[in-house]
């Protein structure tokens, strides 16, 4: 994860990358805060599919957290 990190950094010199990607890296690193982070700045760019949210597992180990629950309710889906 933290080499898809830097490779993301090493892209992004030269193209937009999505908050989103690095969202998901670092739910997989364990990193909630800094996820929850990447997740609220790829809502405010518009740029991943809201509906995955609810029903992505990759998500499972953060459905618990109030952060969660704020993301579903600021994407309207709460």
């Amino acid at each position: 994860a933290m080499r898809s990190l830097a490779e993301l950094s090493e892209l992004e010199r030269t193209r937009f990358v999505s908050p989103w990607e690095r969202a998901i890296l670092y739910l997989a690193m364990k990193d909630r805060d800094k996820c929850f982070e990447q997740l609220f700045l790829a809502w405010q760019d518009r740029f991943f599919d809201r509906s995955l949210l609810a029903v992505d597992p990759r998500f499972d180990d953060v459905r618990d957290d109030v952060r969660f629950e704020k993301l579903l309710h600021v994407v309207g889906l709460r």
